[in-house]
């Protein structure tokens, strides 16, 4: 891949992405980890890979549009038509149409080739660590989640199915976030990201819990 092929598929990405969880800088960090991924295993098509992850995510906007499809699956169809256009093989397209189908949990698909598996574990490792800690508390925000529920009893906790927050999200999801890899150095890097994240949840809920259990102790002093 050239320099200016490169451009022009940074540049393609960069007029889909939305001012979001899902914006240039996501890109961008998925695809700097897919290559540092696939710079340890020799097999991989590094070219399939950058495009691949530059563009695995332009379906976001159009997700909006079509409520049945997946953004993996239309961004899977926009790059391949893109690929095509600018003079890309077939197999090229097809190629980085499939990694970008299976790269997310949504679509039902696991990925089927190195390339895949690549930029699928790229893009859930933005997920983790202190990066993904923020990226959940944006798109909290952006949704309206709370950062915890409350029970009948008044007391804090994730909350039950239906009632999401993001102590739920963590416990559903993030938590165990360290074990959907496929590559070994992905797995590597998770690992030491795990640990931020768990450290952070667990001095959040901390903080919680022991303001509630303190606070609710000296409120029934006052009030008799």
């Amino acid at each position: 891949m050239t320099k200016e092929q490169f451009a022009a598929a940074k540049a393609a990405m960069q007029t889909y992405m939305p001012q979001d969880v899902h914006d240039t800088g996501h890109v961008m960090r998925v695809l700097y980890a897919a290559v540092r991924i696939a710079k340890t295993l020799p097999g991989a098509n590094m070219d399939v890979v950058i495009l691949a992850a530059l563009l695995h995510d332009i379906g976001r906007g159009a997700e909006d549009d079509a409520q049945k499809t997946g953004h993996a699956e239309l961004g899977a169809h926009m790059a391949y038509g893109w690929l095509q256009k600018q003079g890309y093989s077939e197999e090229t397209a097809a190629h980085v149409q499939a990694c970008i189908c299976t790269h997310s949990y949504k679509g039902g698909q696991r990925p089927q080739s190195l390339e895949a598996e690549i930029v699928f574990d790229a893009d859930k490792l933005d997920l983790s660590g202190a990066v993904g800690c923020g990226r959940a508390l944006l798109f909290g925000a952006q949704i309206g989640e709370p950062w915890y529920r409350t029970g009948p009893d008044g007391q804090p906790g994730p909350g039950e199915k239906g009632r999401h927050s993001l102590l739920r999200e963590y416990h559903r999801k993030l938590k165990d976030l360290h074990n959907v890899f496929f590559t070994q150095k992905a797995r590597q890097m998770a690992k030491k990201r795990q640990e931020t994240m768990d450290a952070w949840f667990q001095a959040l809920e901390k903080e919680i819990y022991t303001g509630y259990n303190k606070g609710e102790k000296i409120l029934e002093e006052v009030l008799g």
